[in-house]
């Protein structure tokens, strides 16, 4: 689990999200982007106007696991 972020570096426009599979939703953005069916539509067309080259995928933070078991 964890924070990222999608930088559009010409715009400076960033999304910033959280998922519990930080890796598994950046793949899932990049594969929306390049099938040009994102569900943010300023960010398609950013997409589509600046190039992929144009953006950069981060992890931000990533929640480290307890060692309890009983910890959700």
């Amino acid at each position: 689990a964890g924070v990222y972020a999608i930088r559009n570096l010409r715009t400076g426009r960033t999304m910033v999200a959280g998922s519990p599979n930080v890796q598994g939703a950046l793949n899932r953005h990049r594969f929306e982007l390049r099938q040009g069916n994102h569900r943010d539509a300023q960010l398609q067309r950013d997409w589509n106007e600046h190039g992929e080259a144009s953006f950069v995928f981060e992890v931000l933070d990533v929640v480290k696991p307890r060692e309890d078991p009983a910890f959700d």
